[in-house]
């Protein structure tokens, strides 16, 4: 039996009215027929655009904005169903970290953590304060409990807007472009953080990104948003090694992820597009097919990167020739474990 997703949202609409008194002025629509699901356990990106509608997205998951029409339906419950009162039972199992921390300024940080837990009730003094300590310590800031936010920095405030999130021992994680605000290297930290507290816990992440390196170091799937549309979607490395629509392709080249797949070179040879994942991506796979097929490149690109912590190499290149037919190297690159592709002039690959 196929798991219940733990995230189903079914057609949203969600349209913000025009923007001043201009009477010329039109109407923003942020989401058009969005239907996500995201399954327990998967920590699920989405990436896009300024205004291609992610915020607007996220937000209805815990219905912080409502959606016009369509559904949200969160460990099964409908949310856009619920009295105002059990909506904020199921709001306490739902944890949210905020790209600019939105940390309470007259709170220490051991405030800042304790207060989902105080509006929540349930818990004794003791049991808040244990809950704290455990927290600060699973984020490193064990040290910190008496520091204020304007104490801190960027990168500690979000380890406490992240400690903060799982007070109340959320099954589902929230993320809101939650490195946007960071340094690289520090952007490095939080993401190998929520990494691993999401394999301790075992939660599900739905996060929101601008960011590809987000996407290809931590989320398994993906969707890509355009104007309030998810015009793609699957798992990352699919959709990283093979985009299919103009909106993802131009997101990866902008990243640097995507090969120039131009179709002509000067010298009017045939061009292959190699392609190795996970161990087939750490042999020396060029070095194989020269000796066993006599293959002859003139190299025109290259890229090694991982992919959730898998490597995966790619590389495009000019075939001068080979001892065997050229139509015969995609499958000679396959049994080496590795993918080929002609490029442009496949007609080529024929001779």
């Amino acid at each position: 039996m196929a798991h219940v997703p733990l995230i189903a949202l079914e057609r949203l609409h969600k349209t913000y009215p025009a923007a001043g008194a201009q009477p010329t002025a039109a109407a923003v629509v942020a989401l058009n027929d969005v239907s996500l699901r995201v399954a327990p356990g998967e920590i699920f990106g989405v990436i896009g655009r300024s205004g291609a509608g992610k915020s607007t997205l996220i937000r209805c998951v815990n219905l912080l904005e409502r959606p016009d029409s369509g559904t949200v339906h969160v460990h099964g419950v409908d949310l856009t169903a619920l009295t105002p009162q059990a909506l904020q039972q199921q709001r306490q199992r739902i944890g949210m970290v905020f790209q600019h921390f939105n940390l309470l300024q007259s709170r220490t940080v051991a405030g800042n953590v304790r207060y989902p837990m105080e509006l929540a009730g349930g818990r004794s003094p003791a049991e808040m304060d244990a809950r704290v300590h455990e927290l600060l310590a699973l984020v490193g800031l064990a040290d910190f409990h008496q520091r204020y936010p304007a104490q801190l920095s960027g990168g500690q405030k979000q380890r406490v807007g992240i400690a903060r999130a799982l007070a109340n021992e959320p099954q589902l994680l929230l993320c809101d472009e939650a490195t946007s605000a960071l340094d690289p290297e520090t952007t490095e930290q939080i993401l190998s953080l929520l990494a691993d507290i999401c394999q301790r816990m075992h939660l599900t992440v739905l996060l929101i990104t601008h960011e590809m390196h987000v996407i290809h170091t931590l989320c398994d799937r993906v969707a890509v948003m355009e104007r309030g549309r998810i015009v793609e979607q699957g798992a990352v490395i699919d959709v990283f090694l093979q985009p299919q629509h103009p909106t993802t392709r131009g997101l990866l080249a902008n990243a640097g992820f995507l090969l120039d797949e131009g179709e002509a070179t000067q010298g009017g040879q045939p061009v292959l597009q190699l392609t190795a994942v996970g161990e087939a991506a750490q042999q020396p796979l060029l070095d194989l097919l020269r000796t066993q097929c006599g293959l002859r490149l003139n190299l025109l690109e290259g890229r090694i990167t991982r992919i959730k912590g898998q490597p995966v190499a790619r590389l495009r290149a000019e075939v001068l020739g080979a001892d065997i037919p050229l139509a015969d190297l995609p499958a000679a690159v396959a049994r080496l474990g590795g993918h080929a592709q002609w490029l442009g002039a496949a007609q080529g690959a024929q001779a």
